[in-house]
């Protein structure tokens, strides 16, 4: 069993996109924004998983966020279902000029209002997130669980990112394309 290694650099603002051996229905097919990560553990949205609802409809009496009722809602992860958690996504560039997400989470939801409409920033609610331990997601990434990559910037689009799982996929290169383009079931195939 491999230690993690806690030197290794943070994956805040890199995307986890789900290996296709990746089984558990809570992250199958799925790319995670990570919001945060150290050694005391990692956080991240769910960002290709779309409800279909905007805020208006699933928080219609919430005073503070009505400003935001019109922004999209995603299925963000499968810890703390009973909270809607707010981020505005951007991209931006790193000290190595990798491109890297930036989500605005202790902003106030006035404040994130006036993010949304701004060129390159996209303001999404997520009801739930994604959590690990601190280690946890080392070892699952030494277990081939997750691919690590850069964002693109038509992630930042809300309706396209119901298909992001292949979209990130297809830009990895020749070995993740054929990942991206195997059907959900092989054993239908």
């Amino acid at each position: 069993m491999r230690v993690p290694d806690s030197s290794a650099p943070s994956l805040a603002g890199s995307l986890l996109v789900a290996n296709s051996s990746l089984l558990d229905p809570n992250f199958r097919r799925t790319v995670v924004a990570m919001a945060s990560h150290d050694a005391e553990g990692a956080m991240g949205f769910v960002i290709n998983r779309p409800t279909g609802q905007l805020l208006a409809e699933i928080a219609p009496d919430v005073e503070p966020l009505k400003s935001l009722g019109h922004v999209p809602v995603f299925s963000g992860g499968p810890v703390g279902t009973d909270q809607i958690l707010i981020a505005a996504l951007r991209i931006a560039s790193n000290q190595h000029g990798v491109p890297v997400f930036l989500p605005a989470l202790r902003e106030s939801p006035e404040a994130l209002a006036q993010l949304d409409g701004y060129p390159g920033i996209s303001v999404r609610a997520f009801v739930g997130y994604a959590g690990w331990t601190g280690g946890q997601v080392e070892k699952e990434i030494g277990e081939n669980s997750w691919i690590i990559a850069p964002p693109g910037a038509e992630l930042l689009d809300a309706e396209q990112c119901a298909d992001a799982w292949r979209t990130v996929l297809l830009s990895l290169g020749p070995y993740y394309r054929i990942l991206a383009q195997a059907p959900d079931d092989i054993y239908r195939n």
